[in-house]
This record gives C-alpha cells, sequence and structure tokens, in this order.
C-alpha cells in the first residue's frame, strides 16, 4: 500500500505551514525566562540598569519552587524552545536544578551567559543534558579592554578558563560580542579567536538605553558606518540579508505597530515573576504570583497586538515599512513616546543600505579577488539619495541607498534589527 503523499513538497513548505498554524493558534511557542537581574559583571553598555538592585541583592527573585511551576505551565501551553538568561544566570544555586527541569520537561533549552561561571559542574551538567544552545558573550582579547567593558578585574581569565573547559569537554557553544566604542578595536581578534576555537561567532551593534530610562549606554555605540562595515565584510552575512530582504518584501504590510512575533508566539519572563510580550516590553506585563501563565497569555498579553501604527505619522506611509526592523518599545525607551515607530521618530541614527535584487547585482559587494565571473552584465552603480529626518532628539537619520545590503546585524532575529528607515533608489 503506497503511503499518502504529503501536501507539502519541501522543508520550506512545512515550516511555512507549521508557522502559520502558531500564529493562527497564538502558540507561545518560545520563551525567555530571566532568571536573576543579578551579575558579577559591571558592563557599560547593559540595559539593565538599576531595575533589579536591592539591599540584598536578590531583587525579589523567583525561588525554586516558582521556576519549576512556571516551566511546567509554559510546557502545558505549548512552549518548545526556551532560554535561560539574566543578569547571569549561572549565578543561582539552584540553576542546575531550573536547567535539568526545563530539559527533562523536553524543552530545547538555551543559555545566555558571560562565561566566567562555567564550572566543572557546570560543564558535567552540560555533558548530561547537552543545551539547545548555549552563549557565550566574549568583550575583547586584552584584559585593559576587559576591565573597561566589564568593570571587573579578572573577568577575561575567567571566561577563557571557561570556554577551556567547554572545549576539553566537546560541548557545543557559540560566541558573539557586543560591537562598542571600547572594543571595537579588538573586534577581529575576538572573530579570530572563535575560528581558532571551530565555534560559530555573531555580534550585535544594538545598544540600548536602560530599563530605568538611563540613556548611559548609549554612549558606548559604534557609528552605524562601522557597524555596516564590519557586517558587510562577511559574505555569508551579504547572503543572509538578501534572502532576508527578498523574504520580507514579499509580505504584505500590516497596520500593527508590532510586527515580530511578540505577544503572537514569544514571550519574556522577568526575575519577579513578570509575563511580558518581550524583554523590552516591560509596560504591558502579568504577574505569575498572581494568577497562572494561561491567564495572562490569553487575557493580557494580546493587547500588545492591538496597538496600530498612528496612520498620521511618516512611518504608516512609508513604501519600505515593513523591511524596517527597529523595535518601536526600544525607540519609545528613548523618546519617551506613547508610539515612537521604527523609521522617522526613531532615537538614533542609523545608515542602512539595502540590495537592488536583481541577479545581475549580487555580486556587487563582494570584494573583486572574490568575485566570479559569471557572464551577466556589469554591475551598475545605483544613483544615492540620502534622506536625512530630525528625529526627536535632533539626531538625522541618514538612510542611504547604495550597491549594498541592509547592515545590521543577525537578520534571523526580527526583533533585533535595529534598522530605523529604508528608501529605493530614484
Amino acid at each position: 500500500m503506497d503511503c499518502l503523499e504529503p501536501h507539502w513538497q519541501t522543508d520550506a513548505a512545512y515550516y511555512r505551514m507549521f508557522s502559520h498554524k502558531l500564529d493562527e493558534r497564538r502558540v507561545p511557542f518560545s520563551g525567555s525566562l530571566a532568571l536573576t537581574g543579578r551579575c558579577n559583571l559591571k558592563c557599560i553598555h547593559c540595559y539593565l540598569g538599576s531595575c533589579y538592585q536591592t539591599p540584598d541583592g536578590t531583587a525579589g527573585e523567583l525561588k525554586t519552587d516558582k521556576w519549576l511551576a512556571i516551566i511546567d505551565e509554559i510546557t502545558q501551553a505549548g512552549c518548545l524552545y526556551l532560554l535561560l538568561t539574566g543578569g547571569e544566570p549561572l549565578l543561582r544555586d539552584d540553576f542546575a536544578a531550573i536547567y535539568t527541569h526545563a530539559k527533562l520537561s523536553g524543552l530545547i533549552t538555551s543559555v545566555f551567559t558571560n562565561g566566567t561561571r562555567i564550572t566543572p559542574e557546570i560543564v558535567d551538567l552540560f555533558r548530561d543534558l547537552p543545551p539547545g544552545g548555549l552563549e557565550i558573550s566574549l568583550y575583547g582579547m586584552t584584559e585593559t579592554t576587559y576591565k573597561r567593558v566589564t568593570g571587573i578585574p579578572g573577568a577575561l581569565e575567567k571566561c577563557r578558563q571557561g570556554i577551556e573547559r567547554l572545549l576539553a569537554a566537546g560541548i557545543d557553544f557559540s560566541l558573539k560580542t557586543i560591537l562598542m566604542t571600547a572594543n571595537q578595536n579588538e573586534f577581529h581578534d575576538i572573530k579570530a579567536f572563535a575560528r581558532q576555537c571551530g565555534v560559530e561567532f555573531r555580534f550585535d551593534a544594538a545598544i540600548f538605553p536602560c530599563l530605568d530610562g538611563d540613556p548611559k549606554p548609549l554612549a558606548c555605540r559604534v557609528t552605524p558606518e562601522k557597524a555596516i562595515d564590519l557586517e558587510l565584510e562577511d559574505p555569508e552575512m551579504r547572503t543572509r540579508w538578501r534572502n532576508y530582504l527578498d523574504r520580507q518584501g514579499k509580505v504584505m504590510p500590516s497596520d500593527r505597530l508590532y510586527n515580530c512575533g511578540t505577544g503572537l508566539t514569544s514571550f519574556h519572563v522577568d526575575p519577579t515573576g513578570n509575563l511580558q510580550p518581550c524583554v523590552l516590553v516591560d509596560n504591558l506585563t502579568y504577574s505569575l504570583l498572581e494568577g497562572p501563565f494561561k491567564k495572562g497569555w490569553d487575557e493580557v498579553i494580546p493587547r500588545i497586538r492591538e496597538i496600530r501604527v498612528d496612520k498620521t505619522g511618516e512611518c504608516a506611509q512609508c513604501e519600505e515599512r515593513l523591511l524596517c526592523g527597529l523595535c518601536p518599545r526600544s525607540s519609545n525607551l528613548k523618546t519617551d513616546r506613547k508610539q515612537s515607530n521604527r523609521t522617522i521618530s526613531a532615537p538614533w541614527a542609523i545608515i542602512a543600505t539595502i540590495p537592488f535584487l536583481d541577479p545581475s547585482r549580487q555580486e556587487a559587494t563582494m570584494p573583486e579577488s572574490s568575485k566570479k565571473n559569471t557572464g551577466k552584465k556589469p554591475y551598475q552603480k545605483p544613483k544615492l539619495r540620502t534622506i536625512e529626518l530630525v528625529a526627536d532628539e535632533v539626531l538625522a537619520v541618514g538612510c542611504k541607498v547604495q550597491n549594498g545590503v541592509a547592515g545590521i546585524n543577525n537578520p534571523k532575529a526580527s526583533c533585533a534589527l535595529p534598522t530605523t528607515c529604508y528608501s529605493e533608489g530614484s
């Protein structure tokens, strides 16, 4: 007897169908738990600020039993992908218990850590129950830079020790960094170290104000040109961006302010048990100390999907609004506007370059040495049009259309694209 053929023909088609069903049913498919707001580092770019600072240092953090109960609830609700983060999650004495419970509940569990607390015991834990993803933040390659970024002497050595323990145990992990003025001169050294370790590497240049409104971290930002130059030097990232922009250009625009998965298929729980649409949107919350996850997910969190774009604003009129990825909430943190959209009212300057998706131009941004002789017509550089728009604090938003691709890191994570505005060439 012949098996029935599925109505999808490729993995991509199945994924699209699966994603559509998740969206349609509002399944909380992926989430993050910030187990603590505490950290053993004092990074100059950190967005947590003073939010969880209390005399005893625990800042009302949930106890072990409550975290375990929350994991049970989100699993029952349909969660599959879970991120354990902080602060520094490995500071909790009960991290192993929480992590083990998540893994044994069937969740694909990832961990974000600064790497300084990866003890032999943690290595044994990860060897027995391998994480779905393990990302270590590496902020430099010299003690001087590391101390400048983290404020803690010896942090680099502790991080390197943790990395060496993972490598020796054969545990998969990846390295990432936040590109900032304090470490930009060591960016290539960090990248080379990741290559030497044989692990994946990514970086992000997006730095936000603190959740308590303190704008101090913004002083750490590199120029948009610097961030874009470093990203465009990676051929793989150029390809990802072409694919991303090609996909996004085929999706119908929405009048919703939030077009990411926040409140639709993803969620965040802060250290004190507040359920939020995402880590930045902390002005729409439901306390899991007062009620179950399902009640908050079904009755409170959906409100974020009801917020609409101000149709009188510039964003609503922009033909490229769908390609713009700056989170409205991150803009709101800086401008304190009730509805600070991604483009015109964006609070910080960015230059975005977008591709012209004509196949004859796909090799345009690659170095001469890596270009292939495709027999196609030579690339014609388009005319440049620069639009400078004055934002709330008289910050120019420069948008250049060049023979390049959007230069903000990690196109897979749509919530993290700090692009402010796009414009077609003329």
